[in-house]
């Protein structure tokens, strides 16, 4: 009976503690550079995202996978992923750099030849993300809505 009720506390207070580590909201600040890793038709396009981010919480996070869709001036560029995993670290506030993916084939059905002729001339490009990213620290893990709209030069 005191090995159950040991057991039964044990597990009140680990239930109690699980709420003070809810993770608190990151604050996504904008994208500061970009550089393209790699075009190929065999493994897609590879970007490098210099992602501003803060991390208000007393952990570090660490994000994963999950899946963004990208518009480009309204025109749809189809899903890009998270290549490895990116630590962000405790109470921070910095720049992140992030690698992302996307095969080919999601862009060759979604107009890459406009995208190209409005690189060619410069100025902003209108960027719009919507998607999630997996985001764990301390055991927990949490899927974390990615929406905005981001103005990056080319």
């Amino acid at each position: 009976m005191t090995t159950f009720f040991r057991y039964f506390s044990f597990l009140l207070v680990i239930c109690s503690l699980e709420s003070c580590i809810a993770f608190r909201d990151l604050e996504f600040k904008g994208i500061s550079n970009h550089k393209v890793e790699e075009i190929s038709l065999k493994n897609g396009i590879k970007l490098n995202l210099g992602v501003r981010l803060e991390n208000p919480n007393w952990f570090a996070i660490k994000a994963k996978g999950g899946e963004i869709n990208v518009k480009a001036n309204g025109i749809n560029l189809g899903k890009f992923k998270i290549t490895k995993p990116v630590k962000i670290p405790k109470k921070s506030d910095g720049v992140l750099e992030i690698g992302v993916e996307a095969k080919i084939k999601n862009l060759l059905g979604s107009s890459l030849l406009s995208i190209i002729s409005m690189a060619s001339k410069g100025g902003k490009l209108k960027l719009e993300l919507e998607g999630y990213v997996h985001a764990s620290a301390l055991g927990l893990s949490r899927r974390i809505k990615v929406l905005t709209t981001e103005y990056i030069g080319l």
